[in-house]
């Protein structure tokens, strides 16, 4: 995650994967403005051990011909200097100085080992996640399962109607599915 310094609110995801022979470079994949969460509902499951996080979101993704060139520049010079350590917090790590440019920051570095299972009507990323947040010097290493409700996200995208029956049933047989393979 790169924060603007000078805009609080901007906040540019950037995506990227290993690139070269060697694995210890990257390749600016996309960005991302945001996410914009709406709605955050924490669910304690406590017969199933389990807590669960339900987020609506939206990402609005940026293409590098859409920012002026001196973001551009910024962007790729803070994601070429990167190296990547999977033992460092995070996965990566900024020689002395790099990891800023201009206004831009690195705030939070993220290293991602992802399966997926595809469904007709949803994805399930498990994954472990390290993160290290260098504002405040901390980090973790989490077990997470993200899921891709692509019904809901394709009849948002639709800007139709909320029909609430058929999006709880949707979120119901997902949720069935959990309890019963987990």
């Amino acid at each position: 995650m790169v924060k603007d310094t000078l805009d609080s609110d901007a906040h540019l995801r950037l995506t990227c994967r290993k690139k070269g022979t060697d694995g210890k470079q990257l390749e600016l994949k996309k960005i991302e403005l945001g996410p914009f969460g709406y709605v955050v509902a924490d669910i304690s499951c406590l017969n199933k051990l389990i807590d669960l996080r339900l987020i609506v979101l939206t990402e609005v993704y940026l293409k590098l011909t859409e920012l002026r060139e001196e973001i551009k520049e910024c962007i790729e010079g803070i994601v070429k200097s990167a190296c990547i350590e999977e033992s460092a917090k995070g996965g990566l790590h900024w020689p002395l100085g790099d990891s800023a440019r201009n206004s831009f920051k690195v705030v939070t570095s993220m290293h991602y080992n992802v399966t997926t299972i595809v469904a007709e009507s949803w994805n399930v990323k498990f994954q472990r996640a390290n993160r290290a947040e260098f504002e405040t010097s901390s980090g973790r290493v989490t077990n997470e399962v993200n899921v891709k409700l692509k019904k809901i996200t394709k009849h948002l995208r639709d800007q139709r109607p909320w029909e609430e029956d058929k999006i709880m049933n949707i979120l119901e047989d997902i949720l069935k599915w959990f309890w019963t393979e987990l």
